[in-house]
């Protein structure tokens, strides 16, 4: 008979505690998995770099997936002006 827990017997157990007991089982067992991710990575700050630059790599993917939806030439900083006009024609309307 093994004596590993099993993830159905944590949770039968964890509805037995009172909510007080199950809101420090939650804390511990996210300190827990908090510890479990820095242990592997030697420093916090590479880790947190790491996870910056997998961030902006699916950032700028989805950016290249938009760039390809538009045709032909496209002059940012001429919609930028036209934009800024009608605003401010909106703002300050000419008589």
């Amino acid at each position: 008979m093994s004596d590993k827990a099993t993830l159905e017997k944590v949770k039968e157990q964890a509805n037995q505690l009172s909510w007080h007991d199950q809101l420090k089982l939650v804390s511990y067992i996210s300190d827990q998995l908090g510890n479990i991710a820095f242990d592997k990575d030697e420093d916090i700050d590479d880790f947190l770099r790491k996870q910056r630059e997998r961030e902006a790599s699916r950032i700028l993917e989805r950016c290249k997936a938009v760039g390809r939806l538009w045709k032909g030439k496209f002059d940012a900083a001429e919609d930028i002006r036209q934009m800024r006009e009608e605003r401010n024609e909106q703002i300050w309307p000419s008589e």
